[in-house]
């Protein structure tokens, strides 16, 4: 299961199951989580996060779109098709820009992405020599 803390409500979370379930969840001491929404499936999930503003959410899983989804109204925004030729093991916002995100893949590549484009082409782009697992932003973003 993959969590992640979330806006208005200090005490949630999102989270999804590997069936592609994603709940937004309140978590209270007394009474343990409880689920405050359901959101579209993703399926074949294995990767979440939410921005830095906690108004968006990206899904990843076996397969090479990945899924973008709006907190605030509950909804899926939309799916960003074939970012990648292989499936993308992970996806990470970055900490201070709320439309920047970087994917890794076992494509052998790491890309950088901007929402505020149509997402068909990487802002940045970098090959590996084998299958990217993991990627993550440095603290003040400059670096991937």
């Amino acid at each position: 299961v993959s969590t992640q803390s979330t806006w208005d409500y200090p005490q949630a979370f999102v989270a999804g199951s590997d069936v592609g379930k994603l709940v937004l969840l309140e978590h209270g001491a007394a009474r343990g989580a409880r689920q405050l929404y359901e959101f579209p499936s993703f399926p074949k999930l294995t990767c979440l996060h939410v921005n830095c503003t906690d108004e968006h959410f990206l899904t990843s899983g076996y397969g090479n779109d990945v899924g973008l989804y709006d907190l605030r109204e509950g909804r899926a925004a939309r799916t960003l098709r074939g970012l990648h030729t292989k499936h993308i093991n992970v996806l990470k916002f970055a900490h201070t820009s709320p439309r920047l995100f970087a994917t890794s893949s076992f494509d052998r590549s790491v890309k950088l992405w901007d929402l505020r484009t149509d997402c068909h082409r990487p802002t940045a782009s970098h090959e590996l020599e084998r299958g990217a697992v993991m990627c993550c932003f440095s603290d003040d973003d400059r670096y991937v």
